[in-house]
């Protein structure tokens, strides 16, 4: 029912968003799930949009799209220059959320690896306070590669 009305009405991105975050927060994850793919195609850098049509692919069972659509944010965030330390973060607690503990456990370490490349640019750039600003998420970084080790029972990784 809602799915023809929005369909057939042509409703602002700020009354689309609204109606996804109702049905998300409503676990109507089936009618959510059309609405969500229009959002992550209108808006492909938000990764709210993204975050929750994977949730609905996975709450629905729908895992042949829960994995392309991980494929295709990874290689949207990947190109045209919007990698970074914080989308390899994001990418690994969708994963962790969603119980994909090994490709958690890539991106944290890819995030990790990014942060600490900045880091050091920071302190032979000369930047003046820029890299303590950082530590604490280089902090957060190492602790959820310690949880993505741990879902994985790799104790001794996940206490190094």
């Amino acid at each position: 029912m809602l799915k023809d009305f929005y369909d057939t009405h042509n409703l602002s991105a700020a009354v689309r968003q609204e109606l996804a975050d109702y049905l998300y927060d409503e676990d109507r994850y089936e009618e959510a799930i059309p609405l969500l793919k229009k959002m992550v195609e209108a808006q492909p850098e938000n990764f709210t949009y993204r975050k929750q049509l994977l949730y609905s692919f996975n709450e629905t069972g729908r895992t042949e799209e829960l994995q392309a659509g991980l494929k295709e944010a990874d290689a949207y965030f990947r190109s045209g220059g919007r990698w970074n330390h914080d989308t390899a973060s994001e990418l690994g607690a969708i994963c962790s959320t969603l119980d994909f503990d090994n490709e958690a456990l890539k991106y944290y370490e890819e995030a990790i690896e990014l942060l600490r490349k900045e880091i050091t640019v920071w302190h032979i750039g000369g930047l003046p306070g820029s890299s303590c600003t950082e530590y604490p998420i280089l902090s957060s970084y190492y602790r959820s590669l310690a949880r993505a080790h741990s879902a994985l029972k790799q104790t001794l990784e996940a206490v190094k």
